[in-house]
C-alpha cells in the first residue's frame, strides 16, 4: 500500500541526503486526510482482499500495527473482524 502514486519521488528514499528533513517537516506541519502519503482510505490491496473474502469466521481477529489514522482497521472491522490498530 506504500507508497501511493501521488507521493513525490523525492520523498520515497529517506536515506538520501536531506530526505529525513523533508519527512520531519511534513510530519511537523501535519498531514491532512488524503495529503502526502495518506491515501484517505483503506489500502487498495486490503480492500480487494476483503471483497474476495467477504465473510470472516466467527471470532476472527485482526491486528494492524502502525495503523496511522486507522483506515485499514476500520475496513477490517466493517467487514466483521474484531480489529485492533496500534
Amino acid at each position: 500500500c506504500f507508497p501511493p502514486p501521488s507521493l513525490p519521488p523525492a520523498m520515497t528514499d529517506a536515506t538520501k541526503e536531506g530526505r529525513s528533513e523533508q519527512w520531519a517537516s511534513m510530519w511537523g506541519k501535519g498531514i491532512p486526510k488524503g495529503g502526502g502519503f495518506d491515501t484517505g482510505d483503506a489500502c487498495i490491496a486490503l480492500s480487494a482482499w476483503l471483497q474476495a473474502h467477504p465473510a470472516p469466521s466467527e471470532g476472527a481477529r485482526a491486528f494492524v500495527p502502525g495503523c496511522g489514522r486507522g483506515y485499514d482497521t476500520g475496513a477490517l472491522a466493517a467487514a466483521g473482524y474484531n480489529a485492533v490498530g496500534l
